[in-house]
């Protein structure tokens, strides 16, 4: 196993104002060429998630702070009662008036295995978070190289660091537009499917326990350089989406029942299915043609030798 790099943390750029389209963008060039592009997202994301929770966490202590006179005393109290805040965090800064975030940035020496643990056991305190931030293994190696070197992942934590994601600095709804985004030319050298979730909490009776799957991998057109889905074939999607509207080789509702049997595998080709169905002749009718095939063979063979008897052959 190649061995890990010191790597100083480095002051990050001020991107309170940055868009959030360019802070992933800016993210995702961090790493770039380190994991096949679909792959981005597996080191990403979480780590977003994380600076999310910690900034969180900052604001909720700073609250708590402001009531009881100070930031150490508000770990305390955090530490002690974790229904004080939103998600408790087991990290603390050295100095407690700096981001909880930092105890992640700050962290110069095998990387990635701090900052797996530290993600483990910030999941270990939170059991709403287990399985979400804690299925990244930022030190897993394939081959024996490191998915993720620790210069990529300490270039990436910086790239993170730049935008606060507190109470007040972001929507409420910040993960879920992280995983909306897309940047247009970052996965242009892949044939990976895009799958796009849309979750909705107000969700009507008649359709709990449902979920509507559409697979319009037969509604994009060939574009040059890029493929693209035209402006009917956007619409139409829309509008069967809105009206769950069941279409064939396009869309279909699928009770939890089904996605359980299937090992929760969401995605819409193993239950939409464009290809023309396979017809099946009777095989009665199969075994007659073949008989008569058979038949023509043997008066053809028959007529063959007669020719050939009459030629002396």
């Amino acid at each position: 196993m190649p061995k890990s790099s010191k790597v100083a943390p480095r002051k990050a750029k001020p991107g309170k104002n940055k868009s959030l389209e360019s802070w992933i963008w800016d993210a995702a060039c961090s790493i770039r060429g380190a994991k096949d592009a679909p792959k981005y997202k597996d080191f990403i994301l979480p780590l977003i998630f994380t600076k999310r929770l910690c900034d969180v966490f900052d604001d909720e202590l700073n609250r708590i702070a402001a009531e009881v006179g100070s930031r150490k005393k508000a770990f305390q109290l955090a530490k002690s009662d974790h229904k004080l805040v939103r998600f408790y965090l087991p990290l603390m800064p050295d100095d407690h008036e700096q981001p909880v975030w930092s105890v992640i940035r700050k962290i110069s020496d095998k990387i990635g295995e701090g900052v797996t643990s530290h993600m483990r056991a910030i999941a270990k305190e939170n059991q709403g978070l287990q399985g979400i931030i804690d299925r990244v293994d930022f030190n897993a190696t394939t081959h024996g190289q490191r998915d993720i070197d620790d210069d990529r992942l300490s270039n990436l934590i910086e790239a993170i660091s730049t935008k606060r994601l507190g109470l007040e600095d972001v929507e409420a709804d910040i993960i879920g537009k992280s995983y909306e985004y897309l940047p247009e030319n970052l996965f242009y050298n892949t044939s990976a499917p895009g799958i796009v979730l849309f979750l909705h909490a107000a969700k009507p009776k008649n359709r709990k326990g449902k979920v509507f799957l559409v697979n319009a991998s037969q509604i994009f057109e060939k574009g040059s350089p890029k493929n693209f889905i035209p402006d009917a074939g956007i619409q139409r999607i829309a509008d069967i989406l809105i009206g769950w509207k069941e279409e064939e080789k396009l869309s279909r509702i699928v009770d939890h029942a089904e996605l359980k049997k299937n090992d929760y595998n969401i995605s819409p080709s193993r239950y939409i299915h464009t290809s023309d169905a396979e017809t099946y002749r009777p095989i009665a009718e199969i075994v007659a043609e073949l008989d008569a095939i058979e038949a023509e063979a043997k008066e053809t063979d028959k007529a063959l030798r007669i020719i050939l008897k009459q030629l002396g052959v």
